[in-house]
């Protein structure tokens, strides 16, 4: 009889470990998916800075193209609006307003 209640004891403790470990690895697992996404999301507004960082470079030196650290930035003017585009893209679009 004895033998028989050690077992238990020793099945359950392992089953406490298993459910516990379960419980570390899933949390684990969402902190590394959430740093993952933050990185990416970094990253992407790190690209966004860049880029207008780059136009603003090139209207104050009215230059219509200009590329650097593997951006390319285009504008194009016209009498009322400024177009801003990061290869075909559209970035930034400034129109004068009448009145």
């Amino acid at each position: 009889m004895v033998i028989i209640v050690r077992k238990k004891i020793r099945a359950y403790i392992l089953l406490e470990s298993l459910v516990g470990l379960a419980i570390l690895v899933t949390i684990t697992s969402l902190v590394i998916s959430e740093i993952n996404r933050q990185q990416s999301h970094i990253a992407r507004r790190q690209h966004e800075q860049e880029v207008l960082i780059l136009a603003r470079m090139a209207v104050q030196t009215d230059q219509k193209i200009l590329e650097a650290n593997g951006v390319n930035i285009r504008i194009e003017e016209s009498k009322n609006k400024i177009v801003l585009f990061e290869g075909n893209k559209e970035i930034l679009h400034v129109s004068k307003v009448k009145g």
